[in-house]
């Protein structure tokens, strides 16, 4: 990344001429249904069947791309008209561009959710598949298991919607076979011998959640922690200072597993890395609830599109970046003097607790403010589990973009997400969080 300069010249004029990508739109799936053929239908019944029709019409994946590839750049136009109007010096002229402004950004605004409207599919398509091989699988165990489904008219974009299946098979396969109990130590710790899972969708806001909820006997915290000081993870004496909610996140490692028999069920050698993982790669992240005698909870919190993304910019060696903003904890102006040596690294004290500290600019090879100050901008940001603040000279805002994947000579940068224009015409680099704590 050395280069990085140059890198951004070549791109910007890529940008400005390349159409924006779909992801996730193939041309074997239009996002509507056809109507089924209706019967023959009565004088009274032909309305009803004519406006059923009416309201369903097939559509090329080809025509909803060329309108997804408009919406992106009436984006960028719109952020460049904000840009300009927040720039102007003359009262007059700014007192006319305002109202046109404020419509401008409605319309947009409207244009961007009918977009998103074809993009989307109910959780109903994923949830569907599980109640068959719940059966199959509690079968196999000889444990009673009812499975309760929940939401599943939530809707979301299509590419989240059906890359769900294998995140959630994963957890409901633990929740069978190491979650629930027999319904004899169900019977005997006073519990229904049937157990209940639940797989719940819901819409909060602009993101969906995905929750599966087992009333099993929940994860043994001591099981965790001495597993994890079996295989060498944690030394001892730092296991008895973690507390719970660190102890559930060590279950996330690769490879880790507190089962003494693999089984056909959940021992397939993929674990609960491979589930943060497989969610993260969705723009997303993963939650572990558990109490012990009353269940576990695995939760998903996924984007509601992958079409639009928000992001935090940030500036750091004279070039501007984003992150994206719910990878974001909190930003922080700390005292130089909270920056502290830690071995050849550095690290902040916040809240009691020590966190990596990496220096945007030098980590991105570009040239760090050599003047001094006496004080420190750090964005924290969490991504897998990991905690780390970016230093930076400066935050900008939140800004809603359309994330164009890097192509040509920039595909697959370690570290980069992908980039947009911002309303100055500069581009924006959008980073991989995960990429820079690792």
């Amino acid at each position: 990344m050395g280069d990085l300069e140059t890198a951004l010249a070549v791109f910007k004029a890529a940008l400005l001429t390349a159409p924006a990508a779909a992801p996730g739109l193939d041309a074997t799936s239009a996002p509507s249904v056809a109507p089924a053929a209706a019967p023959p239908a009565d004088a009274a019944g032909e309305p009803e069947s004519q406006s059923a029709t009416a309201r369903s019409l097939r559509v090329d994946v080809g025509r909803i791309e060329e309108i997804v590839k408009i919406t992106g750049e009436l984006i960028v136009a719109k952020n460049a008209l904000d840009h300009l109007v927040r720039s102007m010096d003359d009262p007059k002229t700014l007192a006319q561009l305002q109202p046109l402004n404020g419509r401008f950004n409605r319309l947009t605004e409207q244009l961007l959710s009918a977009v998103l409207a074809t993009r989307v599919l109910p959780l109903h398509r994923v949830f569907q598949r599980f109640p068959r091989l719940v059966r199959e699988m509690a079968a196999q165990l000889q444990k009673p298991i009812r499975l309760v489904t929940e939401g599943d008219t939530t809707e979301a974009d299509k590419v989240i919607v059906e890359a769900l299946f294998e995140p959630i098979l994963h957890v409901l396969r633990n929740a069978i076979d190491h979650g629930v109990e027999s319904a004899a130590a169900r019977k005997a710790a006073g519990k229904p011998e049937t157990a209940i899972i639940t797989l719940r969708g819901r819409r909060d806001g602009d993101q969906v959640m995905i929750e599966i909820e087992d009333d099993g006997a929940g994860i043994d915290l001591a099981a965790v922690r001495d597993t994890a000081i079996r295989r060498g993870l944690i030394t001892p004496d730092a296991a008895l200072l973690l507390p719970d909610a660190e102890i559930l996140e060590l279950i996330f490692l690769p490879g880790f597993s507190t089962a003494s028999v693999l089984t056909d069920i959940s021992g397939r050698g993929v674990g609960m890395d491979a589930v943060r993982a497989g969610v993260e790669r969705l723009g997303g992240r993963v939650a572990l609830r558990s109490v012990a005698a009353k269940g576990t909870s695995v939760s998903f919190v996924l984007p509601f599109t992958i079409m639009m993304t928000r992001v935090l910019t940030l500036h750091a060696g004279g070039q501007v970046f984003g992150v994206p903003f719910d990878e974001v904890v909190e930003t922080v102006q700390l005292p130089i003097e909270r920056v502290v040596p830690v071995g050849s690294a550095e690290a902040i004290v916040l809240h009691d607790r020590t966190i990596p500290l990496i220096r945007l600019a030098s980590a991105l090879e570009l040239p760090e403010t050599q003047n001094p100050v006496p004080h420190i901008n750090a964005a924290v940001v969490r991504s897998g589990g990991e905690l780390g603040a970016l230093q930076v000279d400066g935050f900008g805002g939140q800004l809603d973009i359309i994330l164009k994947p890097m192509e040509g000579l920039l595909a697959g940068m370690h570290g980069i997400a992908g980039s947009s224009l911002l309303g100055d015409g500069r581009v924006l680099i959008v980073l991989e969080v995960q990429d820079l704590l690792r």
